[in-house]
């Protein structure tokens, strides 16, 4: 039988919405915290088959059948373990490790519980550097930000030592190798010798949703130091496309509230929670994912992305309007008082206040629309607004063909760009059709069906 890591079944069964698989094959009802339905392994005509998303569980009071999203699949598909493992991979888009062919591997399961203890040690020695002298710049600059000792304690924060291998030495006296040593991204191989990583920086830990850390990031003390956050590198337990800071601390608001809000930093999402607003999280780079998304809605019904009013760029609310046609979840933008932080606002206004500003969230579509509509009011009315229109039409013809999407929330989405653009339906479709027969959008072909379908809606190129 074929094994793959368990750090990679653990992102798997994360990604892996157990909700979208199982409403593959059974229509759910939502019940409270969970859904309900018919279930699929016997016949019945009363309801017993649940599924709770954010456990990723199901079960049948009925049959007493359960177990999670790769239960379900070996059940239902009639597969191996290893066969559900792939059909989930593929549908996804994880790529598949290499397995371990014949019994089960230990050593796949030894090297992470090293792994996560070698984390454990560094996060001890980070918070016991701190509070000693070495970590006297590191208090000043939390208490300078407004940190409390609460916080600073409930996060973990700590301090990277400013020698060479502090941390190599420690990991080396109990007893771990520099292959695996290396493996962690903790340490790194300078001419045969190893040194840690993290020298001289804040250290704010990454955790699983279960708490388990995984990864660091280290800001550094002044500006000469670059980068200003460097992160843990991809390891065995840890992958920046994946990782959700503070989903750990956020979880259970998030459930309860069913909304999350993402901001941009380590520390817009410490000060949150320092001020009571404990439903938000961060990701680690620029760009939301697949991943990340798969991962939120496993508790959300939906997400708030908070940008910075200077840092909303076409970039990054082009990549969420495509986000958020082809995948199935409310995304919203807000953004803050332009020149303000939100770790500033919150100092000043309070979780109270911050939710205000998440109450100002647009859907992505809405968002997108009147971002375009402010771009071109400088120039004539009619002229401003075709451009507008045009611009807003290609990009959600090019986010259309970045994935699949439900024909049911296509129709929504149709409906929405009706009610901003003034545009009928029926000239939607036709033009989206139009675009949809494109196969490569870069070639010529490609330029002569869009200013086809552009002309066709009796929008003049400029």
């Amino acid at each position: 039988m074929a094994l793959y890591p368990q750090s990679f079944l653990d992102d798997l069964r994360l990604q892996a919405d157990i909700v979208t698989v199982v409403q593959d094959v059974v229509a759910l009802k939502r019940v409270g915290n969970r859904y309900s339905g018919l279930c699929p392994f016997h016949g019945e005509k009363t309801a017993s088959f649940s599924v709770n998303r954010e456990q990723g569980l199901f079960y049948c009071f009925g049959c007493q059948v359960g177990g999670n999203v790769f239960k379900f699949v070996e059940l239902h598909e009639k597969v191996s373990f290893p066969e559900a493992v792939k059909l989930l991979a593929n549908r996804f888009g994880m790529p598949l490790p290499e397995p371990t062919d014949g019994g089960h591997d230990p050593a796949v399961d030894s090297e992470r519980e090293a792994l996560l203890k070698m984390h454990e040690l560094a996060t001890a020695l980070y918070r016991e550097t701190l509070a000693g002298a070495n970590g006297r710049r590191g208090r000043q600059m939390l208490e300078d930000r407004g940190l409390t000792a609460a916080t600073i304690d409930r996060l973990q924060l700590g301090f990277a030592p400013p020698g060479r291998d502090l941390l190599a030495k420690q990991l080396r006296q109990k007893g771990f190798e520099l292959p695996l040593m290396l493996r962690s991204g903790l340490v790194m191989d300078r001419d045969g010798t190893p040194v840690d990583r993290f020298r001289n920086r804040l250290m704010i830990p990454i955790a699983r949703e279960g708490g388990s850390i995984v990864a660091f990031g280290g800001r550094s003390m002044d500006a000469e130091t670059q980068p200003k956050y460097l992160n843990s590198p991809e390891t065995p337990l840890f992958s920046k496309s994946r990782a959700v800071y503070g989903l750990d601390l956020a979880r259970q608001k998030i459930v309860e509230s069913r909304v999350v809000a993402v901001v941009e930093g380590y520390t817009d999402v410490v000060m949150a929670h320092q001020y009571g607003a404990t439903n938000v999280v961060s990701i680690l780079g620029t760009a939301m994912t697949e991943q990340h998304v798969g991962i939120l809605r496993r508790f959300a019904d939906k997400i708030v992305l908070l940008f910075d009013a200077d840092t909303a760029g076409d970039t990054a609310v082009d990549r969420t309007v495509e986000l958020f046609l082809t995948q199935p979840v409310e995304i919203a933008i807000a953004s803050m008082p332009e020149g303000v932080d939100p770790d500033e606002y919150l100092i000043e206004h309070g979780a109270e206040g911050f939710q205000k500003v998440l109450d100002t969230a647009h859907d992505a579509l809405t968002y997108k629309w009147r971002q375009l509509s402010r771009h071109f009011a400088a120039e004539h009315d009619l002229t401003g607004r075709q451009k507008a229109v045009r611009e807003y039409l290609d990009l959600l013809a090019s986010a259309r063909g970045s994935g699949p999407i439900d024909p049911i929330r296509w129709g929504q989405v149709l409906a929405r760009v009706n009610r901003l653009t003034d545009m009928p339906v029926s000239d939607l479709n036709q033009m989206f059709r139009i675009f949809a027969n494109v196969e490569n959008r870069g070639s010529v072909s490609a330029f002569s069906n869009r200013t086809a379908a552009l002309a066709w809606l009796g929008r003049p190129l400029s």
